[in-house]
């Protein structure tokens, strides 16, 4: 039962309607990982480049893409499509 629920702590699923997107935020000691099951969107992430300030990116995701984002980047999901953006996230222990 306890390995239940800390697989149940660890794994959830998003669903974004057309033209919304997450706020967006940064876990400092977890990875996670995206798996996008229906939809169309970006994924825009923003992290520290080592003497360089930040660096920014900005991903196109449709179904079957995955997307892992190290601990401490700060990332946010958009629904650029006319149908529910659907995915699933996975994170590590902290």
């Amino acid at each position: 039962v306890g390995s239940e629920m800390c697989i149940r702590d660890r794994l959830s699923s998003t669903h974004l309607f057309p033209g919304k997107q997450t706020a967006g935020h940064k876990h400092l000691l977890q990875d996670e990982i995206f798996f996008f099951t229906q939809g169309s969107g970006e994924i825009y992430l923003r992290h520290p480049d080592e003497g360089q300030g930040e660096q920014e990116e900005l991903y196109e995701v449709n179904a079957q893409d995955i997307v892992t984002v190290q601990a401490g980047v700060f990332h946010r999901v958009h629904n650029k499509g006319k149908t529910k953006l659907k995915y699933l996230r996975v994170m590590n222990r902290p």
